[in-house]
């Protein structure tokens, strides 16, 4: 059986924070968080206009886990016996 009729759970994605609560979240700037928007790397919920976007909150969340891991794999630490 398929799932593509089954109705969207906003619940499960978190609380929809406005793209103020968003620059706060990540602190950074509120252009910043619209470039995030339009590169597709946060989700957005629209409301009507413009004014109508909110991002869920677990979108922020698997940002900031990207974010995260990127962060680690750069700072990535050789084991002793990599050491040259």
């Amino acid at each position: 059986m398929s799932n593509t009729n089954l109705p969207y759970d906003r619940a499960a994605e978190g609380k929809p924070l406005t793209v103020p609560e968003v620059k706060e979240r990540l602190n950074c700037s509120r252009s910043f968080v619209y470039k995030l928007i339009n590169r597709r790397e946060l989700k957005v919920i629209r409301l009507g206009d413009k004014k109508g976007i909110r991002v869920p909150e677990r979108s922020v969340n698997r940002y900031l886990k990207r974010r995260a891991n990127m962060v680690l794999k750069d700072m990535e630490i050789p084991l002793c016996g990599d050491r040259h």
